[in-house]
């Protein structure tokens, strides 16, 4: 499993490169596979989605078994998020290695000069119910913790703003969310948690609170 970064070639490990050109199969989301097109021309592209992703896996599986190379990619780091595919990828080959990529949590910290050390990083991109999750969220913020925390589909910036709303914080509690990070179109929003809770964002959102 290879981690590619958050969304450009410029944040491609070099070890992340030679797993790719060394593979007979490239796997992954299209996301995943716009990154690394000029690194694929001579080898077999298996394009996944969430429909199709166990039948993209047991042709992997058969190919694998009959002695291909394959690497299947992951957008930012295999660890970070990524309870929805570790587990599975796992089951079928267990001798698998994860090579770590940048997380665009990593690129968010980083623009906002926040030490990992100082704040509370959570994940919203699982499998699992969400409300102890949530429940985590608005006990670091009533803590007065800075946190940063990376949205998906069911919990969206806007939601997250709703969310601690409902959960009595101040509605002037800064807000910073990066959105598409390191993509073309990047953008970045400063604001609060009233401003938030009527905005709407991509999946691919960072959000900070309390900076």
């Amino acid at each position: 499993m290879v981690g590619i970064g958050p969304g450009t070639p410029e944040y491609l490990t070099q070890k992340a490169i030679k797993a790719i050109k060394g593979s007979d199969i490239v796997a992954g989301y299209d996301l995943c596979l716009n990154v690394v097109r000029d690194l694929t021309q001579d080898k077999t592209i298996i394009e996944m989605t969430w429909s199709n992703r166990n039948e993209r896996l047991d042709y992997i599986t058969r190919e694998v078994i009959s002695g291909k190379n394959c690497s299947i990619l992951r957008s930012g780091d295999p660890n970070f998020s990524g309870s929805s595919g570790i587990e599975d990828i796992y089951d079928r080959f267990p001798d698998a290695e994860i090579i770590p990529g940048i997380s665009s949590v990593q690129i968010a910290a980083a623009k906002s000069k926040l030490a990992w050390d100082k704040i509370v990083l959570l994940t919203f991109h699982v499998t699992e119910d969400l409300e102890k999750k949530k429940q985590s969220l608005l006990d670091s913020v009533r803590g007065g913790h800075i946190v940063l925390l990376l949205s998906e589909s069911r919990f969206m910036p806007k939601d997250v703003a709703k969310f601690l709303l409902s959960g009595g914080i101040d509605d002037r509690m800064p807000i910073t969310v990066y959105e598409n990070l390191t993509l073309e179109n990047e953008g970045v929003f400063h604001g609060n948690l009233k401003e938030l809770a009527g905005k709407n964002f991509t999946y691919l959102s960072v959000v900070i609170i309390g900076k």
